[in-house]
């Protein structure tokens, strides 16, 4: 009896201290500027999976642009791809702003033409992505209309009550979200290839 109790206690102790860990590992990442979650989450698997998903950060306004077409008619989705591809170009011309603004803070003077040299960058990027969609068309309308019809499913009552339907829900997102971080991926690396472009003409010191 007195061996169950301490080895009970001993038990208790463990998950306790075990839990404190993960609490204050967990909060340390509070107070880190430079951790991030957003490796775990694209990684989540299982039922809490699209939960997790649900705000990771996006390559552009996707979710209010391709993300959220109701109709998959062709035209509809060109115009919602030109839209994404907008809210690209919009974060790069930011982003050389800003660029910009830390060069000068630091003592950099730049030359007269930096501002036609930027926005030529920006319009090369720009024609890249244009072209990247163009040729991605057809694909993308049918990842609209696979999505369209995941979430009708999604809403069914058979989604609710059948653990099959559910397992064929999970299946289809990850694939959806697999074709997603395809075109994200392309379109960094455009976005990466313009800073490059940019970095260029910058002294080895000012990069």
């Amino acid at each position: 009896m007195r061996t169950a109790v301490v080895v009970t206690a001993a038990l208790t102790f463990l998950r306790i201290v075990i839990g404190l860990h993960f609490f204050l590992e967990g909060s340390s990442h509070l107070r880190d500027p430079s951790w991030s979650s957003v490796g775990f989450r694209k990684a989540a698997v299982g039922p809490l999976a699209p939960l997790l998903k649900a705000d990771l950060p996006e390559t552009g306004d996707w979710k209010n642009t391709l993300g959220k077409v109701q109709n998959a008619d062709p035209v509809n989705v060109v115009n919602a791809a030109g839209s994404w591809r907008t809210s690209l170009v919009e974060k790069w011309k930011r982003l050389g702003v800003r660029r910009e603004n830390v060069l000068r803070a630091s003592g950099w003077t730049p030359p007269e033409n930096w501002s036609a040299i930027s926005s030529t960058a920006i319009e090369a990027a720009d024609k890249k992505l244009a072209s990247m969609l163009d040729d991605a068309q057809e694909d993308l309308v049918d990842y609209c209309r696979q999505v369209i019809r995941l979430r009708e499913t999604e809403k069914s009552a058979m989604a609710q009550d059948l653990p099959f339907m559910r397992d064929r829900i999970a299946t289809k997102q990850r694939e959806l979200a697999g074709q997603k971080a395809g075109w994200m991926g392309e379109a960094d690396a455009v976005g990466r290839e313009l800073v490059t472009a940019w970095n260029e003409k910058l002294s080895a010191q000012d990069r």
